[in-house]
């Protein structure tokens, strides 16, 4: 068990939902740990121990290229490797510093967690590092305007306090970002409006983002999967706080389709 880290307190709000909900609004989800470079890890032929350890996980397997471009117009290439599973939309990529997991069905933090400890033990004989230099947790979370959200009462009014107050008209855009730091790391929240098209002369009330994104620095490879629940928590909260009770209602099963 290691100690607390300073990023740990940042939020003081404390859900009472975590793992409460039934349903999920995450409409993507990305972990990314980094690690100090590692050049042969960019190369074209991803590393043999590595796809083996994922094969049966991931069997696609592409080879896409990054440019980079230095002093004097000088460009290097390095390869990322992206691994695909059959279903689910998981994706794991790893590139010359960096292990990325992601995918666009999220349905609850147990099966994230899953993943990312098993893409952590197929990279750690090859990223020859001990720490990661930072671990980094963000949730997308898309209320939808068809359950218009807004008026409803889904969103935290302290959010949305100039667009309830009925003040402007023809609001095209609006927003919140939080950024908060420590000297380990960190959590911001995003959060606004997104526009639909209208269907026809149906006007659709537009989607609220809710984008939570939280990191660590300097994380032992041995304690992730402490650091990772800790993160998974915050974000939660700085989530659950950006509710009002009608979205809660509506995660637990008891309202809306």
């Amino acid at each position: 068990m290691t100690s607390r880290f300073a990023a740990d307190e940042l939020v003081l709000f404390q859900s009472e939902n975590l793992n409460a909900f039934n349903k999920s609004l995450v409409t993507n989800v990305v972990c990314e740990l980094r690690f100090p470079t590692l050049m042969e890890l960019g190369e074209a032929k991803p590393p043999s121990d590595f796809v083996k350890a994922l094969r049966k996980s991931y069997p696609h397997i592409e080879t896409g290229t990054d440019v980079s471009f230095g002093f004097g117009g000088l460009s290097e290439t390095s390869y990322a490797h992206v691994f695909r599973a059959s279903k689910g939309g998981w994706v794991v990529s790893l590139k010359h510093s960096t292990l990325t997991i992601e995918t666009s069905s999220y349905t609850r933090y147990e099966d994230l967690e899953r993943r990312v400890l098993e893409a952590v033990r197929a990279a750690k004989p090859i990223i020859d590092s001990d720490f990661w230099t930072r671990i980094g947790l963000r949730y997308i979370n898309t209320l939808p305007g068809r359950s218009d959200p807004i008026s409803k009462g889904w969103v935290n009014a302290a959010l949305i306090s100039p667009i309830q107050q009925g003040v402007f008209r023809g609001i095209n855009e609006a927003g919140t970002r939080l950024v908060l730091n420590s000297e380990d790391g960190g959590c911001t929240l995003q959060a606004n409006i997104r526009r639909n098209a209208m269907a026809g002369s149906e006007f659709i009330a537009p989607d609220f983002l809710i984008d939570v994104d939280v990191f660590r620095s300097d994380v032992e490879v041995a304690d992730t999967e402490e650091r990772l629940k800790a993160m998974h928590s915050q974000a939660f909260n700085v989530f659950d706080w950006s509710l009002d009770e009608g979205a809660r209602e509506f995660l637990r099963g008891n309202g809306g389709k």
